[in-house]
């Protein structure tokens, strides 16, 4: 739904607490998901990470989805795309919302990166 609502529609009014909803059902089963299905819940926290923009949830969402992505060794928009669409993603030839979405994700954790080399010095 949350996929739907964002990727489809481009519909935020009323994701905020289907993200919400998607967190605790995370939350319940994290064990599950990191041990035995990394890639679905890849496509999971991505999701959940793009449809929480500008929510108070954003930050878990991404936070769980640079690690993984870290762990899974994806990267690259075109990594993250053939991750996506072993599950259910389309890619759209242009304004794709969701790579620009991606190079954004990077670009913050590289930043943090940074910060964090200045704050060790």
């Amino acid at each position: 739904m949350v996929y739907i609502l964002t990727r489809v529609w481009e519909f935020q009014a009323s994701v905020e607490n289907l993200v919400r909803q998607l967190r605790g059902r995370i939350e319940e089963n994290l064990d599950f998901l990191e041990k035995s299905a990394s890639n679905l819940f890849f496509w999971i926290l991505f999701n959940g990470a793009f449809g929480s923009t500008g929510f108070e949830c954003h930050a878990w969402f991404i936070s769980r989805l640079r690690s993984l992505a870290l762990e899974l060794s994806i990267e690259e928009w075109e990594e993250v795309a053939s991750a996506l669409e072993g599950f259910f993603f389309i890619r759209r030839p242009s304004k794709d919302s969701a790579k620009e979405f991606w190079e954004n994700v990077v670009l913050d954790a590289e930043i943090d990166c940074v910060e964090v080399d200045r704050i060790i010095e």
